[in-house]
């Protein structure tokens, strides 16, 4: 299947291996080099294939990084970009990333910085890489694993083939889901619905049936809510206690909080408790304050954090979000009492 965004060429739905040997990639003779930067599973399964693309006149490099949230951290930033420098990179090169959605953000700020790439493709290998890449945002993260530096860029092409999901772990899974269930909340109530549908049958864990869905959301929903829940999580790290969470606890609570907040505020109707505990099952891991963190603790880290903004997201109704003011202590202190209350 084909459909364009913006400038964005997307493919779905096709085999990688059957695009390859269709032609589909016959124009990487239109640049001076290719630098392929991948994980280590599909550096495996696709270096062979790809490399007999390339003609003898063409420089093509390939640049094998972890899948996972060391890739889009500052310090694999500069590495590649030091190892461009040592292969004397030239200009009009193409950057083609190709794993998870940490490698759409490490490459895609490449792209933005270097000035010798000139065209970004973005192979993803799971459904949270897919959404991010039609986002328009990069995000690299600091020291600290928080993300800290934010660009915008879309790439020139992505191309999804739901097959490569195989290469994946189920903890990436988990992280699919999430995105899944993100844009979902934030942009559109129909597809939180479907999702839901879709859990109670066995098929669950196949992303292909919500490709469509997604894009069309993002094509005519983006309200750019990619940061709803980010200032909650980047609290957590703040605390000491904050080591009993691990990094998607802490991004899902993150996210749980800022909802249940923002339910507050909006007097949205919804089924909080439901949904709460309908996704923890999904996801498969534990998503309770722990008992050594302090409320008052908790509440003073999180008024830090968002007293750095004006305005934040926040819930008009399920799926339309809007801009509004920070909450105060008190607000905070009250969500915070009424999450830890949830059994």
């Amino acid at each position: 299947m084909r459909e364009k965004y913006e400038q964005v060429d997307i493919v779905y739905a096709e085999s990688l291996n059957r695009l390859i040997t269709q032609g589909y990639f016959s124009n990487l003779e239109d640049f001076s080099s290719v630098l392929f930067v991948s994980s280590q599973p599909f550096y495996e399964y696709y270096y062979d294939k790809f490399s007999k693309l390339f003609s003898s006149s063409l420089e093509f490099q390939w640049y094998i990084c972890p899948n996972n949230i060391k890739a889009r951290g500052i310090d694999t930033f500069q590495s590649i970009l030091e190892y461009m420098e040592e292969m004397t990179t030239p200009e009009n090169t193409l950057i083609i990333g190709a794993g998870g959605a940490e490698l759409f953000h490490l490459c895609g700020a490449l792209k933005k910085s270097s000035p010798y790439l000139s065209a970004f493709y973005y192979l993803p290998s799971t459904l949270s890489g897919f959404i991010d890449s039609l986002f328009g945002e990069v995000w690299l993260n600091n020291s600290k694993a928080i993300p800290s530096m934010k660009q915008k860029l879309l790439p020139d092409r992505v191309v999804y083939d739901t097959m490569l999901m195989e290469l994946e772990t189920r903890e990436v899974w988990r992280e699919s889901f999430f995105k899944l269930i993100h844009l979902a909340v934030t942009q559109n109530a129909e597809l939180l619905k479907k999702i839901y549908q879709v859990s109670l049958s066995e098929n669950y864990e196949n992303f292909s049936p919500f490709i469509a869905s997604i894009i069309q959301v993002i094509k005519k929903e983006n309200q750019f809510s990619s940061s709803f829940g980010k200032s909650f999580t980047k609290a957590f790290y703040r605390l000491e206690e904050a080591h009993y969470l691990n990094i998607s606890q802490k991004e899902y609570i993150g996210f749980l909080l800022h909802l249940l907040w923002t339910l507050e505020r909006s007097e949205v109707q919804f089924d909080y408790n439901k949904f709460y505990f309908w996704f923890e099952s999904i996801v498969g891991i534990e998503l309770k304050l722990p008992e050594q963190m302090l409320i008052t603790d908790l509440t003073e880290s999180l008024l830090i954090e968002l007293t750095r903004y004006q305005k934040i997201l926040c819930l008009k109704e399920i799926g339309q979000v809007d801009m509004v003011n920070i909450p105060d202590q008190e607000e905070l202190f009250k969500v915070i009492e009424m999450y830890r209350r949830i059994k």
